[in-house]
């Protein structure tokens, strides 16, 4: 019975790797879309600041998600049986 207990620190984990991944990609597609917007500085400006806004909602959302069950990552906590041979 104790091997279907989790431990709080996966959740964690989970969450942590998330959020990384959600940062990673939001900053790589603002560095992409800031490099076509090198001449608008306005442009570039607002499209920063609208991916350092997204990026400070990011451990809400992932935190809101992952209650919900949905993540982009799991961990599996069950521990499958061996097979008798």
């Amino acid at each position: 019975m104790t091997d279907l207990i989790m431990n709080p620190g996966d959740q964690v984990f989970v969450w942590a790797v998330n959020v990384v991944l959600q940062v990673g990609v939001i900053a790589f597609f603002a560095s992409l879309i800031g490099v076509t917007l090198r001449r608008s500085c306005a442009a570039r400006y607002w499209l920063l600041c609208s991916a350092l806004i997204l990026v400070s909602l990011c451990p809400v959302f992932t935190a809101v998600v992952q209650s919900s069950g949905m993540s982009l990552i799991s961990v599996s906590m069950v521990q499958e049986k061996p097979i008798p041979h």
